[in-house]
């Protein structure tokens, strides 16, 4: 243990948070630095490489839930439909270029050997960069100096083309259940499973920290401070349920 000029102690003993290195990290992250701060004080005291490993936990579980709100709003036919309008754009673009993706995919798409350039590719094929149509449309915008970005740039779309149509397909197989889906986490019950996951692995690295999980006080502060993180709340009602189906299906999402 050092000591500092001031006469304090430098030592990675438990602590509440560390508001230079919260602010420092929250501004890096774009996270509030107030619900940053209360999340990691809710958790209980911990030294300060404990502080840095609840903020990327804390950072991942912000990103998670974002993501997970924002693709639940989106149905199975709206996936569609967006890949659909998406496969169609890419397939008007490759025909200015000469390229039918339908019959060029299975061959174009197939495993190459390697350092197999993407003109070689093409050619293999029978497109050719150098033909009428990519000729007239793509030497005024390039020069014919970059044949070689034009050619990969076909193959990436033509297999942007074959992805996007896969998706769309396999949205249209996705049909709701009569009853609707059973179980299906929300965005904010996978939240707060991720949460208590959180808490559990933390208390079991520091375990000076608190308590080990268990239904209660402690773990709902911490859960309720997360959860303001990423912008919502947590009822104790909510916490339960999803801690009572944690315990039963410990594999469970």
């Amino acid at each position: 243990m050092t000591t500092r000029k001031n006469g304090t102690a430098d030592s990675p003993e438990q602590r509440g948070p560390d508001e230079a290195r919260v602010y420092e990290m929250a501004a890096i992250l774009r996270l509030d630095p107030r619900r940053l701060s209360a999340a990691i004080a809710a958790f209980g005291p911990l030294p300060v490489d404990g502080q840095e490993k609840m903020i990327w936990h804390l950072y991942r579980l912000y990103g998670d839930f974002q993501f997970a709100n924002a693709s639940s709003r989106v149905t199975a036919s709206q996936a569609r439909a967006h890949l659909l309008k998406s496969a169609r754009a890419i397939k008007r673009a490759l025909s200015l270029l000469g390229v039918d993706a339908a019959s060029a995919a299975p061959s174009l798409l197939r495993d190459f050997l390697p350092g197999t350039s993407p003109a070689t590719r093409l050619a293999n094929v029978n497109i050719d960069t150098d033909g009428r149509v990519a000729q007239f449309h793509l030497e005024r915008i390039v020069g014919t100096d970059r044949r070689e970005c034009v050619a990969e740039a076909i193959v990436r779309m033509v297999w942007l083309h074959e992805q996007a149509t896969a998706a769309a397909r396999a949205a249209e197989s996705v049909r709701p259940q009569r009853g609707g889906p059973r179980r299906r986490p929300t965005a904010k019950g996978a939240m707060i499973r991720q949460t208590i996951d959180v808490y559990a692995t933390m208390r079991a690295l520091f375990p000076e920290s608190g308590r080990p999980p268990a239904m209660g006080a402690p773990m709902l502060r911490f859960v309720q401070a997360a959860a303001m993180l990423c912008g919502v709340s947590v009822s104790e009602t909510a916490l339960a349920e999803v801690w009572r189906v944690r315990k039963r299906e410990p594999n469970s999402i």
